[in-house]
């Protein structure tokens, strides 16, 4: 009796400790997926900036200790974008740089954006069709509430 005990109380345990979990929330939806230690999710995010009118393209690697951007691509100067650049080419600009952008990414999306979020080969946000925040966030969850949201609904792409 004594080890049964024992037993539940060290599943219980293991169920209550914090993993990390990569969330992103738009359009009253959302995605979530493990983070593995050691194992990064590459996050692309493809947009047309609503100022300029030309694409742009960031990539972010992501681990439990939050996010940094690794590289963007765009096609123009002016209206917040990059005014240096490591290499130039006929189709644009991008920079490579590891800049830590911490655990939480927040925009404000409009339909001209044509944004596409794709985390690996996972499309998880597209569009939007009206104006949209979508949040990429690094979240720890107890392993019990994690699991639940990931093999839940809440996993589908938004």
């Amino acid at each position: 009796m004594p080890c049964r005990r024992l037993l539940l109380f060290l599943i219980a345990l293991v169920l209550m400790l914090p993993v990390p979990v990569l969330e992103v929330t738009g359009d009253g939806a959302t995605y979530r997926r493990l983070l593995v230690p050691g194992w990064p999710a590459i996050i692309t995010l493809s947009y047309t900036h609503s100022v300029e009118l030309t694409p742009v393209e960031e990539v972010y690697e992501v681990r439990p200790g939050g996010m940094v951007m690794v590289s963007m691509a765009w096609n123009s100067f002016g209206a917040g974008l990059p005014d240096t650049y490591d290499v130039a080419s006929p189709e644009g600009f991008s920079r490579y740089q590891r800049t830590p952008v911490g655990t939480v990414l927040s925009y404000w999306f409009i339909p001209i954006n044509n944004v596409a979020l794709d985390i690996g080969l996972t499309r998880v946000f597209e569009g939007p069709d009206r104006d949209s925040a979508v949040e990429v966030s690094v979240r720890w969850l107890p392993a019990s509430a994690a699991a639940a949201a990931v093999l839940g609904s809440s996993s589908a792409p938004i």
